[in-house]
């Protein structure tokens, strides 16, 4: 199975009520393990990463609810990352553990070239409040958002 029929498995449930089978949620699970988003592995679908304890934790880190989100849409990357500084720093504050950063796709970009979202991934993976970065599900982004797991 590839990682297109397990995420068009897992966004469009066969019926309206479906919570995923578990068999979904296993696949998923799995290749989001074996493939972190944004890291090198997921680009070439290389060598699988982790263990049982960090599947366990990815899997909880998806079923929670973020709880602020940032939308970036139509900034330049520099007043973008200064947002993003700033949200990081406010949510850090207010005790939050999972964010929404909307970055947009980057589909109208001169030259093809998804500058924003580019300069905010390499900015939130390296910045000292974030943890775990993780791609949403299509309702809430996809590729063109980040759920960033905070570090206490």
């Amino acid at each position: 199975m590839s990682f297109g029929d397990i995420l068009n498995a897992w966004e469009n449930p066969k019926e309206p009520n479906d919570r995923r089978s578990a068999d979904d949620r296993k696949a998923m699970d799995d290749w989001l393990d074996r493939y972190p988003p944004g890291s090198e592995e997921a680009k070439r679908e290389g060598p699988e990463v982790g263990g049982p304890e960090r599947a366990a934790a990815r899997s909880h880190l998806l079923r929670m609810r973020h709880e602020a989100e940032l939308d970036l849409h139509g900034l330049r990357a520099e007043e973008a990352l200064r947002r993003v500084d700033l949200f990081l720093a406010d949510c850090h504050r207010r005790g939050l553990h999972k964010v929404l950063v909307i970055h947009g796709k980057g589909l109208h970009s001169e030259g093809g070239e998804a500058v924003l979202a580019r300069a905010v991934r390499l900015h939130l993976q390296s910045h000292r409040l974030t943890g775990q970065l993780l791609y949403p599900p299509k309702k809430y982004g996809g590729r063109g958002a980040l759920w960033v797991m905070l570090r206490d």
